[in-house]
């Protein structure tokens, strides 16, 4: 088995990851391991369900290690799954591309996270790598939201997170003055469930038929009027409305910044820009690359940005966390959208020296672990 030694105590360079298997993230992710002599495992995520949540009676019983969690959205199955933990009808007719139930999935979601924890909480020689609180914060945007303000990092202004109707939420945009505002699915990600709304008309990722929503990746421009449903859905199920910000522009084209922290730095930034508002880089997005981001950009600028991306993963208790950073088109000034708890991997990605973002996550898992054996040492001592 792997190690890594410091100060004369020995700790295995293991991990386990929570995944899908057969997926472009899993396997790259092991294939960096194997590169750089870790051993790691799947633990999958449909099993994981099977166990409601049971994760160390998964694990040999003398695990040592990391645990890694990782996406479990590219597997429908486990979507409907967790929406079933949370209260959704398992019995109802789900067609593809249909958005699951937004809040019974993350009642689900949140208890599986609350059951791995109790169940790992039994494992003192397994960690997870983010920890669990971290990750149900994540996913959360009011809550992360939350976090943001209360560590004073400038990021778009919000709704108050209450139960006021649509109608109510609407004149609050208007009376203040919003040009625009972003109304998201609390509980989303990778755009689902999303409206961005302007005085009287929008930008959706959401299409209705027969009465059911469904999520698409051609974004369509549809008059206010004609919004309303996907807007009460979303309100139903909790929604979160941010002011949007102004973002900046390169070639003409709106443009923010997915910057990736690794252990309290940044170890990538990958820019997005699209000819709309919405620069996700599944749903039309491009990506571009440092330097043609900092080129529209003030250095002060940049680095306040990066402090910020830092301190929005600090904030959420993340060790990884992937941070997504507007730049206010007029003043430049930097905000934080949104902390991903699944946002490090981009394939193909590698940055000057040839390492990619997995190899950044390993390095710093046994960076992590050197400290803990020279901890242990001291201890002794």
């Amino acid at each position: 088995m792997a190690v890594v030694r410091g100060s004369g105590v020995a700790l295995a360079r293991r991990a386990w990851v929570v995944a899908n298997p057969d997926t472009p993230r899993w396997r790259h992710f092991r294939a960096v391991a194997d590169e750089i002599g870790w051993s790691v495992e799947l633990v999958e995520w449909a099993e994981v369900l099977r166990v409601k949540g049971d994760v160390a009676s998964l694990l040999p019983a003398d695990a040592e290690g990391w645990l890694r969690l990782d996406s479990f959205g590219k597997l429908l199955s486990i979507s409907h799954a967790l929406a079933a933990l949370g209260g959704a009808d398992a019995t109802a007719p789900h067609d593809h591309g249909q958005i699951v139930p937004i809040s019974q999935l993350q009642r689900g979601w949140e208890q599986i996270l609350w059951c791995m924890g109790a169940s790992l909480g039994q494992r003192e020689r397994v960690r997870c790598w983010n920890p669990l609180p971290a990750v149900a914060a994540m996913f959360d945007k009011c809550v992360t939201r939350s976090h943001l303000a209360a560590a004073q990092i400038r990021h778009p202004l919000g709704l108050p997170d209450d139960e006021a109707d649509l109608q109510t939420r609407l004149r609050c945009v208007r009376d203040r003055g919003w040009p625009a505002v972003y109304v998201k699915a609390r509980f989303g990600w990778s755009g689902c469930g999303l409206v961005r709304l302007s005085t009287d008309r929008g930008l959706t990722t959401m299409l209705q038929r027969d009465g059911r929503f469904f999520n698409t990746r051609r974004l369509r421009v549809q008059p206010l009027e004609e919004l309303m449903p996907a807007l009460r859905y979303l309100q139903a199920h909790g929604a979160s409305w941010e002011c949007a910000v102004p973002l900046a522009r390169h070639q003409g084209q709106p443009f923010d910044v997915r910057m990736v922290v690794v252990g309290q730095r940044v170890v990538a930034t990958v820019g997005r820009c699209a000819p709309v508002p919405i620069t996700n880089l599944h749903l039309g997005g491009r990506r571009l690359t440092e330097g043609e981001v900092r080129r529209h950009l003030p250095d002060r600028s940049w680095h306040d940005a990066r402090a910020m991306a830092v301190a929005a993963a600090r904030a959420l208790g993340a060790r990884t966390a992937g941070v997504d950073v507007a730049f206010d088109r007029f003043s430049a000034r930097p905000f934080v959208l949104e902390v991903n708890a699944f946002g490090d991997f981009f394939p193909g990605w590698k940055d000057a020296s040839g390492v990619s973002v997995h190899h950044h996550v390993l390095r710093a898992m046994g960076d992590r672990l050197l400290n803990t054996a020279a901890d242990t040492l001291g201890a002794i001592v």
